[in-house]
């Protein structure tokens, strides 16, 4: 366990600790997923503190591999994550993401 504060509803550890432990990390994949996907706000979640420790995972990681299946196209919630420049690889089940997030278009994204 990374430390910190454990969100009994996500089963994930935020706040000082948890970011601090994987700012001493690396790693060559992290994969990640968010609550919504869209054109407008991109990666976005409704937490805060969560988002914060994904922030410092991305930082770790070499490559940053978004999970997100279709029912988070077109979805916007409370908070951004990071731009989706940020993303490095994507899997979906969406089969028309490309058309639902033309930005993806002009990413340099590994899609599986």
């Amino acid at each position: 366990a990374s430390g910190g504060i454990l969100r009994p509803v996500s089963g994930t550890f935020v706040g000082p600790d948890a970011i601090r432990f994987f700012r001493k990390k690396q790693a060559d994949l992290f994969f990640m997923t968010v609550t919504g996907l869209d054109q407008s706000n991109g990666l976005t979640d409704p937490n805060p503190l969560e988002i914060e420790v994904k922030r410092a995972m991305i930082q770790a990681a070499k490559q940053t591999v978004l999970l997100i299946d279709e029912s988070k196209f077109g979805v916007s919630s409370l908070c951004p994550v990071v731009p989706l420049r940020r993303i490095d690889g994507l899997v979906t089940d969406c089969p028309n993401a490309l058309d639902r997030i033309p930005e993806l278009r002009s990413l340099a994204l590994e899609f599986v």
